[in-house]
């Protein structure tokens, strides 16, 4: 008997496939004959049992020019292929269809094949913590499934699926399994999200303004050194003294090479005669001599200087802070003595 009525239902399919097509008067003839053809080829396939090539065939015929026929058709390759929930929801479509367009027979018969099918369905569902975000969406492959859906037994065809939870703020969450047997009942539970971590932005620390120093050029034999400050009058007391303890410095220094100088020469007597003539060590021993001491002089007479740019500076120092801008002074060295000029 279920031969007979599956040979029916075909029969049913294909007589109403014609009568359905000229319905639609809104599909051009071009994408009609195409849509024929591929009903044909996927009628002919399903015959020869390839089912894997007939179904895609007619369910591209059913979106180029939709019809009762084959949609029957169509549902009745998704179920030999296993595809049950894809064919229960054919069925009742059809059923629906042909009870508006009063084809009684064909509704009974997807109204039995559908009612067959149903005790055989494979059911998902869905179940969401409670304290996951508000915002999270969840997908089967790819599809969202609507919250009105979560926790109903959704029926889907046998097969595996992949179920992925999201939330902006939040890690995801995916499941791949398989959900296959007739009238299995297969739950995923989505579990509250985890929050994201966030990244702190660092700032990038500011690079420091350097400071104005003071700018000296020693004097070599004579010469001028100058002195520079900015940032108003009340720098210039403090300024004076610095200067003035590197040129104490300079003197000191000066002073000792002077006396190394004249310790080396008096070495050199020991090498020479009464007129001045030396050996060889003699010799070496004034030259050294002569070095030291022209060294001495040019350390001595810029640390000279420098003590009395110094002494200046602090002298000339305001009791007051001042709101001027840049203070400069200059200091002249020469044989004829110190000369002193610059801007306060």
């Amino acid at each position: 008997m279920r031969v007979v009525v599956s040979l029916l239902a075909l029969s049913l399919g294909c007589a109403t496939f014609a009568t359905v097509r000229v319905a639609h008067a809104d599909v051009d003839p071009a994408t009609r004959a195409a849509a024929v053809s591929l009903f044909d080829e996927g009628r002919t396939l399903m015959a020869e049992g390839k089912l894997a090539e007939a179904c895609p065939k007619l369910e591209q015929s059913q979106r180029m020019d939709p019809g009762i026929g084959t949609l029957f058709n169509l549902s009745d390759c998704y179920e030999r292929s296993g595809r049950t929930a894809s064919a229960w929801v054919g069925f009742r479509e059809v059923a629906s269809e042909a009870k508006a367009s009063k084809q009684e027979q064909r509704e009974r018969i997807a109204r039995e094949r559908a009612a067959a099918l149903e005790p055989k369905l494979t059911r998902l569902v869905i179940e969401v913590d409670p304290a996951a975000p508000p915002s999270v969406t969840v997908r089967r492959d790819g599809a969202a499934i609507a919250k009105e859906l979560w926790g109903s037994k959704i029926p889907v065809d046998p097969g595996e699926i992949v179920i992925l939870a999201q939330a902006e703020g939040y890690e995801p969450f995916s499941s791949k399994l398989r959900v296959e047997g007739a009238g299995k009942v297969v739950t995923v539970r989505i579990p509250a999200l985890v929050k994201r971590a966030e990244t702190a932005v660092v700032a990038p620390t500011p690079t420091p303004t350097p400071t104005p120093t003071p700018e000296t050029t020693p004097p070599a034999g004579g010469g001028s050194v100058r002195v520079e400050a900015s940032g108003g009058g009340s720098m210039r007391g403090p300024l004076g003294l610095v200067v003035a303890g590197v040129g104490v410095v300079g003197l000191g220094v000066g002073t000792f090479l002077g006396l190394s100088a004249k310790s080396t020469f008096d070495d050199s007597d020991a090498h020479c005669n009464a007129d001045g003539q030396c050996d060889q060590t003699g010799v070496d021993l004034r030259s050294d001599a002569v070095d030291g001491g022209n060294l001495a002089t040019i350390v001595f007479v810029g640390g000279g200087v420098l003590a009395a740019a110094g002494v200046v500076l602090w002298a000339t120092a305001p009791s007051e802070p001042e709101t001027t801008g840049a203070q400069s002074l200059r200091v002249v060295a020469s044989p004829a003595g110190l000369r002193f000029d610059g801007t306060f």
